[in-house]
């Protein structure tokens, strides 16, 4: 019925409709949130991009990947958000590598909280030797606060070897 309902939908009642099939995660949906993207209203394609990323379709991530590259920055926000969302949900679905590839590809991003989040979710995608080599590269950045954070991350990947990169001597 949501579904039925999104065509005839306007304003408020439309946002409400996006949000709700994304909250219910209705895969059948998100190919209906993709054209929403293109909407010229801040509010509806956020909507739209925010409601594709809880649904977590993975056959979202290269329209949400257009939308980010000609994206306002508000925008973009929403379009990342939703690609970490998609990435965590490939990993709990078994496909860690086209989640390492989504959260590489925000890695680049202008944003330093979409940076860290993205390091942070590739972290969880990589096995255990490969996000071994990437804490140890990234303890040898030259910036304090960037290693602050990878220690965080390093705790929270390897819990048992606090403030040590494992395998490090």
């Amino acid at each position: 019925a949501l579904r039925g309902a999104l065509a005839a939908a306007r304003g408020d009642e439309r946002l409400g409709v996006i949000h709700s099939l994304g909250d219910l995660r209705d895969q059948e949906a998100a190919g209906a949130r993709v054209p929403l993207l293109d909407d010229a209203g801040d509010a509806i394609s956020g909507a739209a991009a925010v409601a594709l990323g809880r649904i977590g379709a993975a056959e979202a991530v290269d329209p949400l990947r257009r939308y980010r590259a000609k994206a306002s920055r508000g925008r973009r926000a929403a379009a990342d958000e939703a690609c970490i969302e998609i990435a965590y949900r490939l990993i709990e679905q078994g496909r860690a590598g086209d989640a390492a590839r989504i959260f590489g590809e925000l890695g680049s991003s202008p944003e330093e909280p979409v940076r860290f989040a993205a390091f942070r979710g590739l972290l969880r995608a990589l096995p255990d030797a490969q996000a071994r080599a990437r804490i140890d590269e990234a303890l040898r950045d030259a910036d304090p606060r960037r290693r602050e954070v990878v220690n965080r991350l390093l705790r929270e990947r390897f819990p048992g070897e606090p403030g040590k990169a494992p395998g490090a001597d």
